[in-house]
């Protein structure tokens, strides 16, 4: 045996065999030895990456918990936001308020077709009576400020502009449906003797004119373009009242006047149709006024328009002038309206820059044939 033994060591190949075998398991132990300092060094810089993310969303945390901006808008807002409803209060709304939504009592009855429901904190709010709970809200609040009092008034903010909420007349926002203010002096025992609503704008626009509060023109239009965007998507109800017979007549009326000049429509804002003068290069609004009753109105709404002239552009641009023309139903009534209007001119004189028209629709049963006939003009002469 020892013999076999001996050979097979002597024996070149298997000599050769056993040596690779060994460099084998050399390389093996050199291998492994590479991976596991690279595993651990993986580990450690796995470790590192993670403290690192770890410290990171910490920062933010920290950053987010400390925001100065979601302070000052909790500090804006303490003490200042009423309780809500529970649930009971708002099961009593959407009862009362199917009644109501029928007999088109409003506000909220133009939403009634809305189907989404929110849960918050415990509580289910049906979309199609968000406007009836923030009037209920009002309601409420109203009569807790109304308990002991004197006479008071209330000032509603919002940017809706249905006719739930608002009385409107030939496209023309008045005022808050006089409804609200029946049912707001009714429920307070007529402690409220005024119920204001106001546009976000217009708001802003007064509290700078009559509180003297620091409001900076940029935030008023920033207020407007946030504005404009939405009232984009409610445009085309207005196209429909600019598709009425005294309307087009006055397009048409205007196309022939300023023949080559941009002449449009103005859905989206206070005006009626801009005009940009090519010869002149002004720019020019004009708002229509028909169903009239009284020639004052017109004075009202053109101080309002010297107030609030930040409100009045087309396409972007600040009006040069501003006309408002008055559209009689008949000529008997247009040659009424300007002896009216020529009294009040020469007591309260139209500042410069505004002008008013008046003038009645010929023809106006047969659309093809309907024009605009002005019977008289008068042309502000002096500064405001």
């Amino acid at each position: 045996m020892q013999k076999h033994l001996d050979t097979l060591s002597n024996d070149k190949s298997i000599k050769e065999l056993l040596n690779y075998y060994s460099s084998i398991e050399s390389s093996h132990k050199i291998f492994f030895s590479e991976v596991s300092k690279s595993v651990k060094d993986f580990t450690g810089k796995l470790q590192n990456v993670e403290e690192s993310e770890l410290a990171i969303i910490n920062k933010i945390t920290k950053s987010t918990d400390n925001d100065p901006i979601r302070d000052k808008i909790d500090t804006l807002f303490e003490g200042k936001v009423g309780n809500p409803f529970t649930k009971e209060q708002l099961e009593e709304v959407y009862k009362n308020g199917e009644q109501r939504y029928a007999d088109k009592i409003p506000p909220g009855y133009k939403d009634k077709d809305k189907g989404d429901k929110l849960r918050h904190n415990g509580l289910v709010y049906q979309e199609k009576f968000g406007d009836l709970v923030i009037w209920q809200q009002i309601l409420e609040k109203a009569k807790q400020m109304s308990e002991g009092s004197e006479e008071l008034s209330i000032i509603f903010i919002t940017n809706d502009n249905k006719e739930d909420w608002w009385l409107i007349d030939h496209g023309k926002t008045i005022g808050p449906r006089r409804e609200l203010i029946q049912e707001i002096n009714r429920e307070t025992d007529g402690k409220i003797q005024k119920f204001h609503m106001y546009k976000a704008e217009l708001f802003l626009i007064h509290a700078k004119e009559y509180l003297g509060l620091d409001i900076k023109d940029e935030s008023i239009k920033q207020v407007r373009n946030i504005t404009n965007k939405v009232s984009r998507q409610r445009s085309r109800n207005r196209e429909s009242v600019l598709d009425t017979i005294d309307y087009k007549a006055v397009y048409s009326w205007l196309k022939n006047k300023y023949i080559g000049c941009l002449v449009e429509k103005n859905t989206e804002l206070l005006l009626e149709y801009g005009v940009v003068d090519k010869h002149t290069g002004k720019v020019l609004g004009f708002q229509i006024k028909n169903q009239v009753i009284n020639i004052d109105f017109i004075w009202f709404d053109l101080k309002d328009y010297i107030r609030m002239k930040l409100l009045y552009n087309f396409q972007g641009a600040e009006l040069d002038e501003m006309t408002f023309i008055l559209v009689a139903r008949d000529k008997k009534e247009a040659i009424f309206k300007s002896q009216k209007a020529g009294q009040k001119k020469d007591i309260d004189p139209l500042p410069l820059g505004v002008n008013v028209l008046i003038g009645f629709v010929e023809n106006p049963d047969h659309e093809s044939e309907a024009e605009l006939v002005i019977l008289s003009e008068f042309r502000g002469t002096e500064v405001s």
